[in-house]
C-alpha cells in the first residue's frame, strides 16, 4: 500500500479549524510512521471528501483512526472523527 501525502484542502462545511487541521496532519502522519496506513488513509481523505466516509470500510478505518488519535494525545481529532461518523450513521 502506498503511503498518502498529508497535502489535501477541504472545501466542505466540516472543514477543521486550522489548529484542528494541522493536529489531523500530525495524527496522520505518526500513523504512517508506525504502519497505520488504512486509518490514516481514510482519516486524510475524509478531511478532503468527507463524503468518502460513507462506506462500512470507510467508517470501521475512521472508528480505528479515532481511538489511535485519542491514544496519541489528540482527543480533539477524535471528537471530530466522532463527528463525522455520527453524521453519517444518522443520514443512512
Amino acid at each position: 500500500m502506498r503511503r498518502s501525502s498529508c497535502r489535501l484542502v477541504t472545501t466542505t462545511h466540516h472543514r477543521p479549524s486550522p489548529e484542528l487541521y494541522t493536529q489531523i496532519k500530525l495524527v496522520c502522519e505518526l500513523m504512517l510512521k508506525v504502519h497505520y496506513f488504512e486509518p490514516a488513509n481514510w482519516l486524510w481523505m475524509t478531511v478532503a471528501a468527507p463524503h468518502a466516509a460513507q462506506s462500512k470500510i470507510a467508517q470501521s478505518a475512521l472508528a480505528d483512526a479515532r481511538t489511535i488519535a485519542v491514544q496519541f494525545g489528540y482527543p480533539r481529532v477524535g471528537k471530530w472523527v466522532d463527528h463525522l461518523l455520527n453524521v453519517r450513521t444518522t443520514a443512512t
